[in-house]
């Protein structure tokens, strides 16, 4: 029976997966409120909801809830519709697996009483089209994980993450049996009130690492190079 369910970022944990996907994001925004001048958004650690409020009310200031809904729904929508239109191409050719990654995820799905899963900002068809096109789904157990559509609050998601282990292990699950992996300081803190382990790693955008180093995660990695290194440091 599995005791630490492990929740991996992707985007710059696992995958860098190129310039398709920003691209993907800002012409879906131009595609749905031509004429923008588009506000300068660090995407970093967001979900993909978060980011689409983040520039509407950038640009429009108070709106409504349900109409902030609507607008970012609607931005999402045609993102996920560019990049799919793109997954047999750019989407493929652009993904690269970061340094330790496969080794990495190979070892641990050795052990029995690990899970692994990922806690993204990506809405859940994103997630699955990155994953796809790196050949790492199969490591993965997606009904455990947790999404940008679950919530657009990124400090929301654990717990997402949390009723799932719980439903799917048919058992108790306590905050501090998940394992936090990620590249920003928005991972190292989104499940802290759960009582999460987290691990850092310096394979994202380096302007992020200090912020992500004074949150002073559990264990901090310049990449997933030391597999035995990681897992000692998730069963710590």
């Amino acid at each position: 029976m599995s005791r630490q369910v492990l929740l991996f970022d992707i985007d710059g944990t696992l995958l860098s997966c190129g310039k398709v996907w920003i691209e993907a994001y800002l012409g879906a925004v131009r595609e749905a409120f031509p004429g923008w001048d588009l506000p300068n958004v660090n995407f970093g650690g967001k979900t993909d909801y978060w980011i689409a409020r983040t520039l509407i009310t950038a640009k429009l200031g108070d709106v409504e809830p349900e109409e902030l809904e609507r607008l970012s729904g609607q931005i999402v929508d045609r993102y996920i519709a560019q990049v799919t239109a793109q997954q047999n191409d750019r989407v493929l050719k652009e993904v690269r697996v970061l340094p330790g990654v496969p080794e990495l995820l190979e070892r641990l799905s050795q052990e029995k009483d690990l899970s692994l899963t990922v806690l993204t900002g990506n809405i859940r068809q994103g997630a699955e089209l990155k994953l796809a096109a790196a050949a790492l789904t199969p490591f993965f157990d997606l009904s455990l994980g947790a999404f940008g559509c679950d919530h657009w609050e990124r400090s929301q998601l654990p717990n997402f993450a949390l009723d799932r282990a719980i439903s799917r292990l048919g058992r108790q699950v306590q905050g501090c049996e998940l394992v936090i992996l990620g590249d920003t300081v928005h991972d190292m803190t989104c499940g802290r009130h759960l009582g999460v382990k987290t691990i850092g790693v310096g394979t994202g955008h380096p302007e992020g690492r200090e912020a992500l180093l004074a949150e002073r995660p559990d264990h901090f990695f310049e990449d997933f190079s030391d597999a035995e290194a990681v897992l000692r440091a998730i069963r710590s």
